[in-house]
């Protein structure tokens, strides 16, 4: 190989090296920088679904919705996840559900409480009662709330997020609205008022819903007359108590008074026919 040649095919070798290094390498591709979780709502309804969706920040500085997450939950028994981010209220509680886009997680807190919105009818059994002073000598207890003995009770309840609020109608008598917070166990502390001159009912019904369209709680009465003196307390358990289809609303009730204590009949009277 001669000289010449030799010199020649350097020159195009460095030629050819020299443009090759001109070419500039392909941009890498942008990267997940943070994922934001979205809901309608960070309240989910037990036994209710809602399906979530998740957006990614870039490290270009644009967005994309996240449509090939992980999603997970830290709480399957209050919240359960599928692989779509459709969440569903499995018990009262919050939970943290997350999404994991491109190694970078997105997490919302979230609560699945009761929907105790609606009308229900249902039943109270009577587990004791006790009587003091004059309330003794017309027999309250045996008269109006015999222990074991099953009363008629309906439940008017509208909710907003985790505030409940309502009226309870025992047979007949219909207590005052009155609203409470939902706890984050699902439990209600309910106090009401009913009126049925002389006697003022002061209730305090404690209730939960553990199961969609079924309520269970307690009940406790305290019981007053202004023409007596001393008073009685009642207190009972809810039994057969679920969600009902009609529409019916407190404002048909019409209350009779008790004007001495020989109408603790009629009272007794009351309590036993359902409301409709």
């Amino acid at each position: 190989m001669t000289a010449r040649y030799l010199v020649t095919f350097g020159v195009a070798l460095l030629f050819t090296t020299s443009c090759g290094s001109n070419s500039s390498p392909a941009p890498p591709s942008p990267t997940a920088t943070s994922v934001t979780v979205n809901s309608t709502n960070s309240q989910v309804l037990l036994g209710a679904s809602e399906a979530f969706g998740a957006v990614a920040t870039l490290s270009n500085g644009t967005t994309v919705q996240v449509t090939t997450g992980s999603w997970s939950t830290d709480a399957p028994n209050v919240a359960q996840v599928d692989g779509g981010g459709r969440v569903t209220g499995a018990a009262s509680g919050t939970a943290t559900i997350s999404v994991i886009y491109q190694g970078t997680r997105g997490s919302i807190q979230i609560r699945v409480l009761p929907n105790y919105q609606g009308n229900w009818l249902g039943s109270y059994v009577v587990g004791s009662c006790s009587e003091t002073q004059e309330f003794q000598n017309p027999d309250f207890c045996g008269t109006v709330f015999p222990t074991g003995r099953v009363f008629p009770l309906v439940f008017i309840f509208t909710q907003s997020g985790t505030a409940l609020s309502g009226a309870a109608i025992l047979g007949q008598l219909a207590s005052s609205n009155s609203t409470a917070p939902i706890q984050n166990d699902g439990s209600v502390l309910l106090p009401a008022i009913a009126t049925l001159s002389p006697s003022t009912f002061t209730e305090t019904w404690s209730l939960n819903q553990t199961q969609v369209g079924k309520i269970s709680g307690t009940l406790h009465v305290l019981i007053t007359n202004t023409t007596l003196l001393g008073s009685a307390t009642m207190d009972a358990s809810l039994i057969n108590t679920n969600i009902a289809s009609s529409s019916a609303t407190a404002s048909t009730v019409h209350l009779q008074n008790l004007t001495h204590p020989q109408s603790f009949d009629a009272l007794a009277e009351m309590l036993r026919v359902p409301w409709d």
